[in-house]
């Protein structure tokens, strides 16, 4: 059977990118032509490869199982080109990082100017996400770099310790319960539902085994959670570089619990086993890696 290389390609685009658009937007072809390309590879393989949900195509588990097997291949011959041309040509081209939004604003931030002044050919990305949806994108081949508020939960992964944030709960009105029962009755608002940064201080504070509190609210946005805060609708866990401002002109004050700890979160900077190095891989990952900026 003879199927078109171009075509494979395509089709490992668009499943990786979630869309036709998106997967010709990094093709850097025409949507008509992405289409035509996939109805071809479906009828030469003899397999649906979308079925329709709603108004969208969505992928069928026989076309991720064969963007899961070629994909690296593709990655392995991309990889060894970029190999080869990153040495000649130096710090220049596309490079991708994921980082969670919080903090990729913080942090991140000041060390893409440091590298855009220093090599002005670098074409920065950043997506951010959750740490799940980083791997994934780690894992396809979308992103290069990610940073994780976690260690890597997959397999085919490299970590590398890179930063250490704190976290404080903060309220409008200064608090000090006595105990677990008086904090657990205080009004609660938290990132999600899963309850990722209460979750971590709340254990660091009260221990492993303390009961959790039931949040009042659930907001994915640090912005809008310190807002409420803000309007006096409850404590929050933060990271405590997001509220610092906001604790030295008094808007915010900590919570102070009876044994009073410091909550710490250790930061990973993540990328695939046998990541090809290229001239600019090793630039933004040592930029990454580095203490100061």
């Amino acid at each position: 059977m003879e199927l078109s290389l171009e075509a494979l390609r395509t089709l490992v685009a668009v499943v990786g990118a979630g869309s036709q658009r998106e997967g010709a937007r990094l093709r850097g072809l025409a949507v008509p032509t992405v289409s035509q390309q996939l109805s071809t590879l479906e009828a030469r393989l003899g397999v649906p490869l979308f079925e329709k949900v709603g108004r969208r195509a969505v992928p069928t588990e026989e076309a991720r199982r064969l963007v899961a097997s070629v994909a690296g291949a593709f990655e392995a011959i991309d990889e060894s080109i970029e190999a080869t041309l990153g040495r000649h040509r130096g710090v220049a081209g596309a490079i991708a990082i994921g980082s969670p939004r919080p903090f990729g604003a913080h942090w991140l931030t000041p060390r893409l100017d440091l590298l855009l002044r220093a090599h002005p050919a670098l074409e920065p990305t950043v997506r951010y996400g959750g740490p799940t949806e980083l791997e994934a994108r780690l894992l396809e081949g979308t992103l290069d770099f990610a940073i994780l508020v976690r260690e890597p939960a997959r397999e085919g992964l490299v970590a590398r310790r890179m930063h250490e944030e704190s976290f404080v709960a903060v309220s409008r009105t200064p608090l000090a319960p006595r105990d677990l029962e008086e904090a657990l009755g205080l009004p609660w608002l938290t990132f999600d539902e899963d309850r990722p940064l209460l979750e971590r201080w709340w254990r660091g504070v009260f221990g492993a085994r303390a009961r959790l509190p039931t949040p009042r609210a659930w907001v994915a946005d640090l912005h809008a959670l310190r807002e409420l805060a803000l309007r006096g609708h409850g404590a929050v866990v933060m990271p405590d570089y997001f509220v610092a401002d906001d604790l030295a002109a008094k808007r915010l004050h900590l919570v102070r619990p009876p044994r009073p700890r410091r909550v710490r979160n250790v930061l990973y900077l993540v990328w695939r086993k046998g990541l090809a190095s290229s001239a600019r891989r090793d630039v933004v990952r040592e930029a990454l890696l580095a203490r100061e900026v």
